[in-house]
C-alpha cells in the first residue's frame, strides 16, 4: 500500500528571514503543494498576491485572522468582539479568491466543544 502526502508550507514559521512574497516561490520550489498563512496577506497587496498564487498553482490551505500578542483571540472570552471584527474585516478584506475555503472555530467556555462558521 503506497501513501501519497500533500505537504503545506506555513510562511508564519518557514523562511522568516524572506519577504513574505518570496517566501511563496520558495515554497514551490520545494515541493510543496499548498500555502498557510499567519496574517502576512492583510499586509499585500492583494491583485498581486493573487497573480502571484495563480501563477505558482499553490492552493491556500487556511489563514489565521489576526495574530497579535495573543496569537489570535478566538479562544478568549475577553476578546470576543475583537474576534468578530477581526472575521468582519478578513471576508470585507481578503476577498474569497485567497481562501477556498473559510473555517471559523470557537473554542467555548469549558473548552470541550467547537462551534464552526
Amino acid at each position: 500500500m503506497s501513501f501519497t502526502h500533500n505537504f503545506s508550507a506555513n510562511t508564519g514559521y518557514l523562511w522568516k528571514e524572506l519577504s513574505f512574497i518570496d517566501r511563496l516561490a520558495i515554497a514551490k520550489k520545494y515541493g510543496f503543494e499548498s500555502l498557510e498563512f499567519h496574517d502576512e496577506p492583510h499586509y499585500e497587496n492583494l491583485s498581486e498576491l493573487q497573480s502571484i498564487l495563480s501563477k505558482l498553482e499553490l492552493p491556500v490551505n487556511g489563514m489565521n485572522v489576526r495574530m497579535g500578542e495573543t496569537f489570535g483571540c478566538a479562544a478568549l472570552s475577553e476578546y470576543n468582539e475583537k474576534y468578530l471584527n477581526d472575521i468582519f474585516n478578513l471576508l470585507k478584506n481578503l476577498k474569497p479568491y485567497i481562501l477556498t475555503k473559510l473555517c471559523i472555530g470557537k473554542l467555548n467556555s469549558n473548552n470541550s466543544n467547537r462551534t464552526g462558521m
